[in-house]
């Protein structure tokens, strides 16, 4: 069970750092000129940093999104997050997926390259160019992100999809089957990718937030009556189990007997201890006096395929807006939101996964209490 943060910046922060929202002031997706919540302090121990001081062997690059600091601030990928080779684009999104501005180590200029192949180019390159060298890559896709548009039909094998018009109009009225053509999109892609992945290599796909509302209300939600969830509301943006519960996908060498699940409460901030481990970094022994992580190893169950017992798993969400901020702490069966207006709410999601009924609503059970 992979629990994400309910916007980008906050995830991007908790899994660079390994350290919950509270501590980085990241509490909600930054605006353009962090004016929403603060941006990421270039103090902070970060992954690259660590593998620069502790496994310098390996060599670091980041593509895609950024989406922590201000957009002004051309270096921020280097100066903030400590990368030593950044391509992408620095805010919540591109103007066009076929226009857009693209940032390499502080330098910009525009590309009509469709975005998602253009993420995958930089990132086929590196790989290529490393030949034995070990490396670590992040690439932050921003499919199927907004702005909505009909991807090349090169990347497309759905008929449906490749009938799209692709006009304003259509993309208006249509759009979810948008959403999910540049899903595909990103889907064949991301198989190029793979192609060009040595087969030692460990591989982690998570999903940094649930999906915009706009994509899943009538007409384009997924109606309870045939035993699939709707969302009342419990999209992007919330604290509810659609804005932040997400898939997690580990596969590689380190992974013994693939191919199955694991049922372990997985807070995002696991990966940032998980991913130095897998590099033979000893987190305990090499994060600087003062800093505080909140991060666990994921290798028990990776190595072992044991359930990792964890008592309660904690989300959060600030500066987002005076009634979706709050707080949430679940177990294997119950979660608890606590909204900063007071308001609470209790769901058994072992019976109640899309959280439609409040327990609080009525006297609990003994369990529940």
């Amino acid at each position: 069970y992979f629990y994400a943060r309910p916007s980008c910046s906050q995830s991007r922060a908790c899994v660079l750092t390994g350290r919950e929202s509270f501590r980085t002031g990241v509490g909600c997706a930054i605006g353009g000129n962090t004016n929403r919540t603060p941006a990421l302090r270039p103090t902070e121990y970060t992954l690259p940093r660590a593998f620069a001081t502790n496994a310098p062997q390996y060599h670091l690059a980041s593509f895609g999104k950024w989406h922590l600091a201000s957009t002004a601030d051309l270096n921020s990928p280097l100066t903030v997050g400590g990368w030593t080779n950044f391509a992408g684009y620095l805010g919540p999104a591109v103007q066009n997926y076929t226009n857009w501005t693209k940032v390499v180590n502080g330098t910009s200029f525009n590309t009509t390259n469709y975005s998602t192949s253009d993420q995958t180019d930089d990132a086929i390159a590196f790989i290529q160019a490393q030949g034995t060298n070990l490396w670590f890559i992040w690439l932050a896709y921003n499919a199927p992100h907004g702005p909505l548009n009909k991807p090349p039909t090169k990347l497309l094998f759905t008929p449906a999809y490749l009938e799209l018009s692709g006009t304003r109009l259509n993309i208006h009225t249509n759009g979810r089957a948008y959403q999910e053509a540049m899903t595909q999109a990103l889907d064949t892609e991301i198989g190029r990718l793979l192609t060009y992945v040595p087969t030692n290599t460990d591989i982690i796909f998570m999903g940094d937030n649930g999906t915009e509302i706009a994509y899943q209300q009538p007409p384009y939600y997924y109606s309870p009556t045939n035993g699939t969830p709707d969302t009342n509301g419990h999209a992007k943006f919330t604290l509810y189990e659609g804005g932040s519960r997400t898939p997690l996908f580990i596969t590689g060498p380190d992974v013994v007997s693939p191919g199955r699940t694991n049922y372990t409460l997985v807070n995002e901030v696991d990966l940032f201890q998980t991913i130095q481990e897998l590099a033979g970094i000893d987190v305990a022994a090499t994060v600087p006096p003062g800093v505080v992580i909140d991060s666990k190893s994921l290798l028990p169950a990776l190595q072992g395929d044991l359930t990792i017992p964890t008592a309660y798993m904690f989300g959060e969400q600030f500066n987002q807006s005076s009634v979706a901020d709050g707080w949430t702490l679940r177990n294997g069966q119950f979660k608890l939101i606590h909204f900063y207006d007071h308001l609470e709410q209790l769901y058994d999601l072992s019976a109640d996964p899309y959280e439609h009924t409040n327990l609080l609503d009525s006297p609990l059970s003994p369990v529940a209490q």
